[in-house]
């Protein structure tokens, strides 16, 4: 019947190029999912099936009636958002710099007010000041707006945590078709209630950023680790991805340094903006700082009964294969992980072999506790923390894991993203050139951690967490006393 309806949609279609490359993708994006996607094999997640093919329907409709270039856009993001898997995502090849907004831009702050956050103009009477409180627009309130007009369209978890990161969408045209663009807003300004009619202007991506940018702190690069307060170490790390030679070379010089870091009272690592990358790193810089041996009889029990199954394809196959060759071009022939990845590799090629397109399970690697050190003792004794933003996910997340579980831990700063159980990653070019497609192909079984459950800190940050001396100044002074 699904089938039937797309059929008959494509025949009644738009003439515009638009709504033409709009379907042609929806229906690559459909394809590749349900053909290298855990998820449709996934027997313990029949909601994503459902939205496979539901949201396709749904999606598919609205190409029908896209003439633009935003319309495109929109139609892909709304089905790819539907998943709500972040790492299953749409996006583009080409972008346009080109949107609308009424003069100022809304955040969400404490208490969950919807307020003014920035102004094109403080001195534009037309405008509402600064920090003045959205009260409704249209009749509809700031967070109703919100969830019917941005949160369809945004990848990834709902979280509690993310309403901060999307609030400043909330009165911005990006070319959405389905977007209800408002007339006026009432605002309580001081103790008074006023409406004012919205003029929308146009302008670029940039100039809005920098007027965004110029209301609040920045997170400024720091060193990759310095001293901080009494005989602590500052470490940063806003990204666990290594394809750049610098990014590599960052990673590289932090698990170097680590074992300098073992005299220190406590090792603050900071992942704020960082949303992933190779996990490996994460696991290489802790057990740098405390000694493999120890860092694995920690870690072992705690992950215990957690196994992963790959989706099997001949696509599949291709990316895992390209892993192994760009871990011996970072890391050399002899790196266990390259050689663990091509022991996958070689499974799921038996498994197409044998015309298992469904989820297999590799074998274990075989290691005992023994050999993992059930005796050592950690070549770090001080404290670790953890600092982050709503935007550590993926690779932070995992590397989330490993410091909640180390004794004595301390998660400091925002609630965490969150991430679903599938993951590893390869890209996928749609038919049109400009969209492109993330395609998880592998399923967590057991992880500790839930399906897009977040890590909420027991230090949480009432500030802006992008400032980073009032942050350094609060955390090294909450950790005096603990010391």
């Amino acid at each position: 019947m699904i089938q039937l309806a797309i059929l008959l949609l494509s025949a009644v279609a738009a003439t515009d190029p638009w709504g033409m490359l709009a379907q042609r993708d929806l229906t690559a994006m459909h394809d590749a999912i349900l053909a290298n996607h855990p998820g449709p094999a996934d027997s313990q997640n029949p909601e994503f099936r459902k939205w496979l093919d539901d949201g396709y329907a749904e999606a598919m409709r609205r190409a029908a009636s896209v003439k633009t270039f935003g319309g495109y856009h929109y139609a892909l993001r709304f089905y790819g958002a539907g998943f709500r898997d972040g790492h299953l995502q749409s996006g583009l090849m080409v972008t346009s710099d080109e949107m609308a907004w009424p003069g100022f831009a809304v955040a969400l702050r404490g208490g969950g007010k919807y307020v003014v956050g920035a102004v094109a103009d403080p001195k534009d009477a037309t405008l509402p000041p600064a920090g003045s409180e959205i009260v409704d627009c249209d009749g509809r309130t700031p967070r109703t707006i919100v969830e019917e007009d941005v949160w369809p369209y945004v990848l990834g978890p709902k979280l509690d945590s993310a309403w901060t990161n999307v609030a400043g969408s909330m009165l911005l045209d990006r070319g959405n078709p389905w977007m209800k663009r408002p007339a006026s807003c009432r605002f309580r300004i001081g103790d008074a209630l006023t409406t004012l009619p919205l003029r929308y202007r146009e302008t670029s991506v940039d100039a809005f950023a920098k007027v965004v940018a110029a209301s609040r702190a920045s997170l400024a690069p720091q060193p990759a680790a310095r001293p901080v307060g009494n005989n602590g170490v500052w470490v940063s790390i806003p990204s666990f991805y290594d394809a750049d030679p610098d990014a590599l070379s960052r990673l590289r010089e932090l698990v170097r340094l680590a074992p300098e870091w073992r005299g220190a009272a406590f090792v603050v690592f900071d992942v704020r903006s960082n949303s992933g990358g190779n996990s490996s790193w994460g696991d290489d810089i802790l057990r740098a700082l405390y000694g493999a041996p120890y860092l694995d009889r920690v870690m072992r029990p705690k992950f215990d009964g957690q196994y992963v199954e790959w989706r099997v394809s001949k696509d599949n196959l291709q990316h895992v294969r390209n892993i192994v060759s760009g871990i011996r071009a970072r890391k050399g022939s002899d790196d266990a992980s390259a050689k663990r990845f091509e022991e996958i590799a070689n499974g799921m090629a038996a498994e197409l072999a044998r015309n298992n397109t469904g989820l297999f399970r590799p074998a274990e690697d075989g290691s005992t506790d023994e050999e993992a050190g059930a005796a050592a003792d950690p070549m770090f004794k001080g404290r670790v923390v953890l600092l982050t933003d709503s935007r550590c996910a993926s690779a932070c997340l995992d590397f989330a894991d490993r410091i909640h579980f180390l004794p004595g831990s301390l998660h400091a700063g925002l609630t965490t993203s969150a991430d679903s159980v599938y993951m590893e990653v390869r890209p996928v070019t749609l038919p049109s050139g400009i969209g492109r497609l993330g395609l998880p192909v592998k399923v967590y079984r057991h992880r500790p951690r839930g399906h897009n459950e977040p890590y909420v800190p027991q230090a949480p940050y009432a500030g802006d967490i992008n400032d980073t001396q009032q942050v350094e100044t609060w955390l090294v002074n909450l950790l005096t006393p603990l010391q």
